[in-house]
């Protein structure tokens, strides 16, 4: 026997589709916002000589700067997205550097085409 009950006679309206929107997982929203800030476009910057890269990393790391780093590697023919955190430390030609989301990030320093030093922002500075 099967039981079809009319629209009519719900005892609630149904919202359809609109009720499992609250579903979504939260790795399919980081998932998302990845691939946001992957899409977008960032502006070459120009090739540093490496003794001025040298001097800005070792000024930023002794005086714990945050700083922005443009590496030389191109993602679908565009460059991948500034890494923006503090220089850890380095050694042997490697940089580590700890992102804002705090990974720490081993980097080549032959792959660094650009490193900008950032002001620090303060938290009362936000509007």
């Amino acid at each position: 026997m099967e039981r079809n009950v009319s629209p009519a006679n719900w005892l609630y309206p149904d919202r359809g589709m609109v009720k499992w929107l609250g579903y979504f997982l939260s790795d399919h929203t980081q998932y998302m916002e990845n691939e946001k800030t992957e899409e977008q476009t960032v502006a070459e910057e120009d090739q540093q000589s490496p003794n001025l890269i040298a001097n800005l990393l070792d000024s930023a790391w002794q005086q714990h700067q945050t700083i922005s780093l443009q590496l030389n590697e191109l993602r679908n023919g565009r460059h991948a997205p500034d890494l923006v955190g503090v220089i850890v430390g380095y050694d042997a030609g490697f940089v580590y550097c700890q992102e804002n989301n705090d990974q720490l990030r081993v980097i080549p320093v032959q792959t660094i085409r650009h490193i900008q030093s950032l002001k620090a922002e303060k938290w009362w500075d936000r509007a």
